[in-house]
């Protein structure tokens, strides 16, 4: 099940006030921007629930950082964060050129890094979310690729579902129906292909 949450929105009224445990520095004060409290939390079991959600993403035009950066009290579309969860961290955004950790520099031959090694990208979220191009893209390849091997369904959750003669226990006994997607990063004339198998973008719901 997805995680949910019913949240009040309001307009802030943002102030650098001092904390013991958090700063907020702006360069500017008494601008306004949306934020909210979230209650009514559902879904993933969470022994400290979140009070609400900051929204870092980039694009969004009611993000944090797109409000900043209309209201010019920051000039780059830039976010760094390291925050733990037993306290402290550093949250930065915007005009920060680099961090105050300390860097050591690696020389690597490329013979270490081409040789066909797995990455992991990890978001640090549930889900990753499209843009809506590429989301209908992706949307088109999978659905026209089934045929009539699986049945679509209605589920309150997600856009995307389907069932078959059986009921499937595992990703594993679906997976065969589907193909892997693959993401190609461009650089100039090189590129890199990210192959993401059935599995790591399917999952098993229970539907009514």
């Amino acid at each position: 099940m997805a995680a949910h949450m019913a949240a009040i929105f309001v307009l802030l009224l943002l102030l650098p006030v001092p904390s013991s445990s958090f700063h907020l520095t702006f360069k500017l004060n008494g601008h306004v921007y949306p934020g909210g409290c979230g209650y009514d939390q559902s879904g993933e079991e969470q022994e400290q629930p979140v009070d609400g959600i900051l929204g870092l993403g980039r694009g969004s035009p009611v993000s944090l950082i797109s409000q900043l950066m209309k209201e010019n009290i920051i000039t780059k579309d830039v976010i760094a964060h390291c925050i733990s969860a037993d306290g402290g961290g550093f949250l930065h955004i915007g005009d920060y050129e680099h961090s105050s950790a300390d860097g050591v520099q690696l020389n690597l031959k490329g013979t270490m890094i081409r040789n066909n090694m797995n990455v992991v990208f990890d978001s640090g979220s549930a889900f990753t979310f499209f843009d809506s191009q590429t989301y209908q893209a992706t949307n088109d390849a999978v659905t026209g690729s089934l045929g009539n091997s699986l049945t679509p369904v209605a589920d309150t959750e997600f856009e995307l579902c389907w069932k078959g003669s059986n009921k499937f226990k595992s990703v594993g006994e679906v997976k065969s129906f589907f193909k892997p997607i693959f993401l190609i990063f461009r650089f100039g004339k090189k590129k890199a292909t990210f192959d993401i198998p059935p599995e790591n973008y399917l999952f098993i719901v229970s539907t009514s």
